[in-house]
């Protein structure tokens, strides 16, 4: 039998480069042939993933955090294509359960990084979103690149998802991004509705429900003052909702295309011949939930799997109930191990977790 691990991080706890290491020499251990390999899907992770690749080369550029404090930022370069991880330069990872605000938090060092590699001469900047701490619909991040937002009055507002409702009219820079921009997205999610940005992602960064309604009034708002200005209407485009918003605004002010970041990956990995050759599929998430199939990992590999007719399970930290769909194997280590015990030492548990798997009638018999 021969094994396709798909790891991904269990954020917090292990990277998917740990995840990876725990399950391959289980593996080995168990006698079971695996093609082991850290993925990530446009999140936390984005990155790492990419610098397994032959010809990768690393650097930094200067750029702000979430709550604007300076630091500096990684980017990852492939020939004439640059990459940018959002979780890297502005994400939630980084912020103290208290900071966790996301009408008041900013996408700005995004902006400053994109304009940095523009500047270095790169054909291609591709954006990894996911893990970001705002929701302010990219304001932060045009800001950096030159566009204002006016109030009323004809006042600069602070690009923060708090004054989306104040915006009357959005003024583009004199001079545009020369790099053609692609977004690298890791849900289908659109800007509005009920699975939209707000309403789906904002309490996961911390917005009360108060706080989500006002996002997504003036996300919606937003959305219909540059479609009457520009003819450009974002609000409902699959992907659009990624990372508070700036999924939108990288395809509103930059043109950018929105890309699932799994497909760029999978490319990548050349992860459709590795799965034809693989007996099973096994897939890891911190969380299993409903947004796990929303265009995440997990989601994308068991579309895959299920057109492949291949077996496929998930090791997760935990499993909301109903998450997963029929016919998916699922393992949750709170569940079996306790919560205490998940959490405090997932990677000795994650070798159990795939021996049990597999006494437990995994993959099925045909």
């Amino acid at each position: 039998m021969k094994l396709l691990i798909c790891a991904d991080k269990f954020k917090g706890s292990l990277t998917a480069e740990q995840v990876v290491e725990a399950l391959a020499w289980a593996c080995h251990r168990l006698g079971i042939e695996a093609d082991a390999l850290a993925l990530a899907d446009g999140g936390d992770g984005f990155l790492d993933s990419l610098s397994d690749l032959r010809g990768a080369t690393l650097g930094k550029v200067p750029a702000r955090d979430a709550l604007g404090r300076e630091k500096d930022a990684p980017w990852l370069a492939l020939g004439p294509t640059a990459y940018l991880e959002l979780a890297q330069i502005c994400g939630l990872a980084e912020l103290a359960p208290e900071d966790r605000q996301p009408e008041k938090r900013s996408s700005y060092g995004l902006g400053q990084a994109l304009a940095a590699l523009d500047r270095r001469g790169f054909a291609t900047i591709v954006a990894g979103l996911g893990g970001s701490a705002s929701h302010d619909l990219g304001m932060g991040m045009a800001s950096a690149l030159g566009f204002r937002f006016l109030d009323r009055q004809g006042r600069a507002l602070e690009p923060l998802g708090e004054n989306l409702g104040l915006v009357e009219t959005i003024r583009p820079p004199a001079r545009p991004l020369r790099a053609r921009v692609v977004a690298a997205t890791d849900v289908r999610s659109p800007l509005l509705g009920p699975k939209g940005a707000a309403r789906l992602f904002a309490p996961q960064k911390g917005a009360t429900p108060e706080t989500v309604e006002r996002l997504e009034a003036g996300s919606r708002r937003i959305a219909q003052i540059w479609a009457q200005q520009s003819g450009i209407d974002h609000g409902l485009t699959p992907g659009a909702g990624a990372a508070g918003g700036i999924g939108w605004a990288m395809a509103s002010f930059l043109d950018a295309p929105l890309r699932s970041g799994f497909d760029l990956l999978a490319d990548a990995f050349a992860l459709r011949d590795r799965l034809q050759k693989a007996d099973a599929l096994i897939a890891t998430e911190g969380q299993l939930d409903r947004s796990s199939f929303e265009g995440k990992l997990v989601g994308r590999l068991w579309e895959w799997a299920s057109a492949m007719g291949k077996p496929m399970a998930v090791i997760c930290g935990q499993a909301l109930a109903g998450a997963a769909p029929q016919g998916m194997a699922v393992l949750s280590l709170s569940e079996r191990f306790g919560l205490k015990a998940s959490l405090g030492r997932p990677a000795e548990l994650l070798p159990e977790a795939l021996s049990a798997l597999l006494k437990g009638g995994f993959p099925p018999r045909t």
